[in-house]
């Protein structure tokens, strides 16, 4: 069962204020932006020092 299913069913007011509070369409490309998908992702390595992994 998904979260908004759950909503949906549990507390129906609170979803129908979701719903119309929830105004701007973003695009794939915004939404990648947004999570990060293509920034640099570093990590320590063994000694300590930064190793960009991603």
């Amino acid at each position: 069962m998904k979260i908004g299913e759950y909503i949906k069913q549990k507390q129906n007011k609170e979803y129908k204020k979701l719903i119309k509070k929830r105004e701007e369409k973003l695009s794939f490309s915004e939404i990648e932006e947004l999570m990060g998908v293509h920034t640099h992702i570093y990590k320590r390595g063994k000694g300590g020092a930064k190793k960009q992994i991603r």
